[in-house]
């Protein structure tokens, strides 16, 4: 089992919530946007699923987040998940999965995508 967050988000800890999120989102067969962000709303992560619209705030905006979950740590909020795209309820289920993913990563479902490391960008 994963090391569950310590009392601040890193961005491995980000990227497993938008992977979690995603998975779920794709077995959902919806597209969705989301966010990732520390205690003081500085964002960490964000993933924009191919089909998603375009514009980059929707999850910050608060009439275009579906859903946004506070991410807690020893009942501390260390941060907050926003996502966009969808339903509310069904928003709340990708935030939700990507919450879990976070403590446990097998439960990032079938559809794994990996994140894309620095030095893949911007190797030749």
């Amino acid at each position: 089992m994963a090391k569950p967050v310590s009392g601040t988000l890193t961005l491995i800890d980000a990227q497993r919530i938008v992977a979690g999120a995603v998975s779920k989102a794709n077995e959902m067969n919806i597209a969705i946007k989301i966010a990732i962000c520390d205690a003081g709303g500085g964002l960490i992560a964000f993933g924009c699923m191919d089909g998603a619209s375009v514009r980059c705030d929707a999850p910050f905006d608060t009439k275009n987040t579906s859903a946004a979950l506070p991410i807690l740590h020893n009942g501390i909020v260390v941060g907050a998940c926003g996502v966009s795209g969808a339903a509310a309820r069904l928003g709340e289920l990708c935030a939700q999965a990507g919450l879990a993913a976070l403590h446990d990563p097998r439960k990032l479902g079938s559809r794994r995508h990996p994140m894309i490391t620095q030095k893949q960008l911007f190797s030749n």
